[in-house]
C-alpha cells in the first residue's frame, strides 16, 4: 500500500470544516491493507473526528517518509509489518524513537492483535502514547485518539514557547481610524488570506511587526483555529553564522555543542506563519536556501540528511529598498520576485497625524509599566498632545513611545510618586527629533547622487562656485538636523566642529543680507 501525500489545506476548507471537530491528522502503519482500511473507516466515519485527515503507509520507510514531509498529531502503529529480507520480523514498536525524533510532539497509539504485558511496557518506555488492543470497542479508540491529539497540542505548544515564539493571546489591532489606516487594514486583509508571502515595507518604528502579527491572528480567525504557530526572526540581529541553525534547526552533533537535535523555526512554524524582518540583511547564501523553502517547502537541518517539509505563510519586512539592492547584486532578484507578489506599504506618522492621540492612549499603558511610573491617558496635558501632533517623534510609533518613557521618568513626582506634568515642557529630555523626511525626500547614496543629471539650463543655476556655496550649506545644516548639535554634525561629516560654527555665521549673513 503506498502512503497518501500529504496535502497542504487551503483556508477554505480549514473553514469549512472548523465546525466539525478537531482536525487531527492521523498516520495509520499496518501491513495489512484490510486492517489499515477498516482503522480508517472507523476513524472517518466517528462524528468526533469528522474533519480528520487519515494517511496510511505499510513500511517503516514509507512511514519515516510522511513524518518528514508533514505534520502528525496521532500515529496508529501495528506492532506486526511483515518481514524485512533477510525473513526477519519487523517489530513496529523498535521505531518509536526514530518516528519521535522526526515530530517530537507526535502521540503513537499501538494498536496490535498481540496482546502482550511486555510489548505493551517496552512500547510506553520507548515513548508511546498509549497501548490498544485491536478488538477494543470503537468509541474508546476515538476517545484515545482524541486525548493523544490533545497531549500533542500540548506538547507543540510547549516546544513553542520553549523557542520563544512571539505570538500575542490578545487581538492585534492599529491605533486610530485616518484613513491610511483604514486602507491598511483592508491590504492587510486581502493578502492574509493568499498562501503567497508578503513583504512588508516602511520606515523603522511603523509597526511592521505589529502588521505581520495582525496578519497572523486574521489567518487565525478566518480558519477558526486560534492556535497557529507565530514565530519572528531578526535577520539583522543575529550573528551570521547562528542565522541558518536557528532558521533550520540542526541535529544531534552537527557541532560541537549540538548535544541534541533541535528543530529550526521553519519546522516549528508549520501551518502558522513566519515572519522575518530585516530580510535584506540576509546573506546571499542564506537567501538561496530561503528560495528553496518557498518554491518546494523542502529544508534539511543543520547536519541532517533527511529532508523535512514545512508550509507556513511566510512574511517578510524591511526598510531597506531591496529593487536597488537588487541592482547592485546584493539581494537575489528570484527570491526578490518570489517575496513580494503582494507588497504592503506601512504609512508612517507623517501620513497619519490625526491617528497620534489614539497612539499615544494605546503604548501609555505599556510604558507605564515598563518605566514604573503611573498615569492615565486624561492626565495628559492637552498641549502636550498638541505638541506630538505638531512635532511627529523620528521613529515613528517607538518614538512615541521614547518620548512617553522620557516624560514619566525624568517629570517631577508628587509625595505618592505620581509624575507631575504640569510644566513638562522644562523637561530638557523630551527634545524631540522631527520625522521631517517624507517619502519624496529619502535619503540617497553618493554613488546615486553622482548619476544625477543636473540642469545647466535652469534660471536657478547661477554657476559653478554659487551652486557649490549652496550644497556646502545644505550638508551642513542636514547634518545638524540629524545630528542635533554642532559636535554631532561635525562628526557626520567629519569635519571641525569650528569649521561648521564659521559656515552657520557665514549662513546667518547672507541670510540676514537677503532680509534686508
Amino acid at each position: 500500500m503506498k502512503a497518501a501525500k500529504i496535502q497542504i489545506s487551503s483556508l477554505t476548507s480549514e473553514r469549512a470544516q472548523a465546525d466539525s471537530g478537531p482536525a487531527i491528522n492521523i498516520l495509520i502503519v499496518d501491513d495489512e491493507a484490510m486492517a489499515a482500511d477498516t482503522l480508517s473507516f472507523t476513524c472517518s466515519s466517528a462524528d468526533e473526528l469528522r474533519s480528520s485527515k487519515i494517511f496510511t503507509a505499510a513500511t517503516i520507510d514509507e512511514t519515516l517518509s510522511i513524518l518528514s514531509k508533514g505534520n502528525i498529531h496521532v500515529l496508529l502503529l501495528d506492532k506486526n509489518l511483515g518481514a524485512d529480507k533477510s525473513e526477519k520480523p519487523i517489530n513496529g514498536i523498535r521505531f518509536i524513537p526514530e518516528f519521535l525524533e522526526l515530530q517530537p510532539d507526535l502521540q503513537v497509539l499501538v494498536v496490535t492483535g498481540a496482546k502482550s504485558f511486555s510489548d505493551c511496557v517496552e512500547a510506553m518506555r520507548l515513548g508511546a502514547f498509549g497501548y490498544i488492543p485491536k478488538d477494543s470497542p470503537e468509541d474508546y479508540l476515538v476517545q484515545q485518539i482524541k486525548r493523544a491529539h490533545e497531549v500533542s497540542k500540548l506538547k507543540n505548544r510547549s516546544l513553542r514557547i520553549e523557542r520563544g515564539e512571539q505570538r500575542s493571546e490578545s487581538h492585534i489591532e492599529f491605533a486610530g481610524q485616518s484613513s491610511a489606516v483604514r486602507k491598511l487594514r483592508n491590504a492587510l486583509a486581502a493578502v492574509a488570506e493568499t498562501a503567497r508571502p508578503v513583504l512588508l515595507i516602511g520606515d523603522t518604528g511603523t509597526g511592521k511587526t505589529t502588521a505581520a502579527k495582525w496578519i497572523h491572528h486574521y489567518r487565525e480567525s478566518i480558519s477558526k483555529q486560534n492556535d497557529q504557530a507565530f514565530f519572528a526572526l531578526n535577520m539583522g540581529a543575529l550573528a551570521p553564522n547562528l542565522i541558518e541553525s536557528e532558521l533550520y534547526g540542526y541535529e544531534k552533533g552537527a557541532f560541537t555543542d549540538a548535544k541534541n537535535a533541535r528543530p529550526g523555526y521553519i519546522e516549528l512554524a508549520n501551518n502558522g506563519t513566519l515572519f522575518l524582518d530585516e530580510i535584506g540583511e540576509a546573506s546571499l547564501d542564506l537567501q538561496t536556501k530561503l528560495l528553496k523553502i518557498i518554491e518546494e517547502g523542502s529544508f534539511f537541518r543543520v547536519g541532517g540528511t533527511i529532508e523535512r517539509r514545512s508550509s507556513f505563510k511566510l512574511i517578510c519586512a524591511t526598510n531597506r529598498n531591496l529593487e536597488q539592492m537588487v541592482a547592485e547584486g546584493k539581494f537575489r532578484e528570484d527570491l526578490y520576485m518570489r517575496i513580494s507578489t503582494f507588497v504592503v506599504s506601512i504609512p508612517d506618522l507623517e501620513e497619519r497625524k490625526e491617528d497620534i492621540p489614539e497612539i499615544i492612549r494605546s503604548v501609555l499603558k505599556k510604558c507605564c509599566q515598563d518605566n514604573s511610573r503611573f498615569i492615565s491617558y486624561e492626565e495628559l496635558p492637552d498641549d502636550l498632545i498638541q505638541y506630538l501632533l505638531d512635532n511627529p517623534p523620528r521613529g515613528n510609533i517607538r518614538g512615541i513611545e521614547q518620548f512617553l518613557s522620557r516624560l514619566l521618568v525624568h517629570a517631577p513626582r508628587d509625595k505618592d510618586g505620581k509624575p507631575v506634568l504640569t510644566n513638562w515642557q522644562r523637561i530638557r529630555e523630551l527634545r524631540v527629533q522631527k520625522n521631517r523626511l517624507s517619502k519624496d525626500n529619502q535619503p540617497i547614496s553618493i554613488e546615486e547622487l553622482k548619476k544625477r543629471s543636473i540642469d545647466f539650463k535652469d534660471s536657478s543655476f547661477q554657476g559653478l562656485y554659487p551652486l557649490l556655496e549652496d550644497i556646502y550649506d545644505f550638508l551642513v545644516l542636514r547634518a545638524i538636523e540629524e545630528g542635533g548639535s554642532q559636535r554631532k554634525a561635525a562628526k557626520i561629516l567629519n569635519a571641525t566642529q569650528g569649521l561648521i560654527s564659521m559656515r552657520l555665521k557665514k549662513i546667518k549673513v547672507r541670510r540676514k543680507a537677503l532680509t534686508q
